[in-house]
């Protein structure tokens, strides 16, 4: 038994548990009967979204304030690029077909070719995954990292940010 993170492509990933199977079905019940309660109450999104949100509410139960509050520990690699594809219009830069690259501190990565032609080589990483632009900067602010007076460590966790000059990687 164990729980595992499997890359996938456009910035998701695969969330996999071996389980017992009563388990592994009871958890699947759960998580589809609330997500379709959420779908009968007039919620519009698909309910492939639905399911992954009551999964992500139900694990990290973000209104259960007698528990210490979800921090994290991060390290989040971007080139300077990268974060300002969005900003420009290029959020397809992130997403881009996987292309060899080099990610910062030399090691042998994978980057992300623009679908658009502008150039940007290099996606954000978390964890050593590939996110989008938009994902970066989503990050930043729900671990209130991204404030008015610039980056600073969520409450009871720290951030270490690594940005790369895409033309150098200094």
């Amino acid at each position: 038994a164990d729980v595992t993170v499997r890359p996938a492509p456009d910035g998701m990933a695969q969330l996999a548990v071996d389980l017992p199977q009563p388990l592994a079905t009871a958890i699947r019940d759960a998580v589809n009967g609330y997500a379709r309660m959420a779908k009968a109450d007039g919620d519009p999104r698909p309910i492939g979204q639905l399911r992954v949100g009551v999964l992500g509410d139900l694990v990290l139960r973000p209104w259960d304030a007698s528990r210490p509050p979800f921090t994290a520990h991060l390290t989040v690699w971007a080139s300077l690029d990268t974060l300002a594809a969005g900003a420009a219009g290029h959020e397809a830069c992130a997403v881009g077909q996987a292309v060899p690259g080099v990610v910062a501190g030399g090691d042998t990565g994978t980057g992300a070719a623009a679908a658009c032609g502008c150039g940007r080589t290099q996606p954000a990483q978390v964890d050593g995954q590939p996110i989008t632009a938009a994902q970066l900067r989503a990050l930043l602010e729900q671990l209130d990292a991204l404030c008015p007076g610039g980056l600073q460590a969520p409450a009871g966790g720290s951030l270490t940010i690594a940005l790369t000059d895409p033309g150098s990687g200094a």
